[in-house]
């Protein structure tokens, strides 16, 4: 028997995108609840918006409902026909295929948002503070350590399932005290006699490092709040995430 092993993690990949899009976004209801928490984070600080890895972008609605401007870029085409798509009915919409790390439009924008991200370098940091205009800052939502803490490990396992002569299994593991993602897809197929494993295994960086990068990137003042902008405590808040927020002076 044949044995296959392939790295999932391969974003921009129209295969890989249309499959994902079943299972690698939150929640429909829990991402407008984050976006309209964020309102109150954006208040007096204008009205363009650029949202980096923006994904499918159905949060932007409420964004967009609200009169601000919202730029959405990821490396999928596929994922920004979908927000293209999703978003159709706002004209003060705008999305583009476009990695953070070559982007090089400096000043447009007022607030800068990255949701739900697998990890940052410093990089895309330097170019994120560039896209900001003078009084502008950069969302960054963090998992919070201490969250970890309470709930070490998230696991879901499907059990083994069989189509057209293809048994497969699935395997997604989020371990909150290392920040480290495991998901694993294995497919025996019958009538070729080969076995493939599809795997992703990633780690997030950690808050104090991602600090680092905001003043090594230019960043004047930051601060660590919750999704509706109160306060938020790094040693004893067990708030699952919480945003990290660089304003740009």
């Amino acid at each position: 028997m044949k044995m296959n092993r392939e790295c999932m993690l391969r974003y921009g990949n129209e295969d890989f995108d249309k499959d994902y899009m079943n299972w690698g976004f939150d929640d429909e209801e829990e991402q407008l609840f984050i976006a309209t928490q964020m309102l109150s984070i954006f208040e007096q600080q204008g009205s363009d918006i650029i949202d980096i890895a923006c994904g499918l972008s159905r949060y932007h609605k409420i964004w967009l409902q609200n009169g601000y401007h919202v730029t959405g870029i990821d490396v999928s085409k596929t994922f920004i026909e979908q927000s293209k798509h999703n978003n159709r009915d706002y004209p003060n919409s705008n999305y583009i295929v476009q990695d953070i790390n070559h982007i090089n439009n400096n000043n447009q924008f007022d607030i800068a948002t990255w949701i739900d991200p697998i990890e940052i370098t410093a990089k895309p940091v330097r170019n994120i503070f560039q896209l900001l205009r003078s009084g502008g800052m950069f969302i960054y939502e963090m998992w919070n350590e201490n969250f970890g803490k309470l709930k070490h490990r998230y696991t879901f396992n499907k059990t083994w399932s069989l189509e057209n002569g293809i048994y497969t299994l699935i395997r997604h593991e989020y371990n909150h005290a290392t920040s480290t993602i495991e998901h694993e897809e294995t497919y025996i197929n019958t009538m070729t006699d080969e076995i493939t494993i599809k795997y992703i295994h990633s780690q997030t960086v950690s808050t104090h490092c991602t600090r680092e990068l905001f003043i090594a990137a230019g960043f004047d003042r930051i601060e660590m709040t919750t999704w509706d902008g109160k306060p938020f405590d790094p040693i004893d808040d067990t708030t699952k995430r919480f945003l990290m927020i660089g304003h740009k002076n």
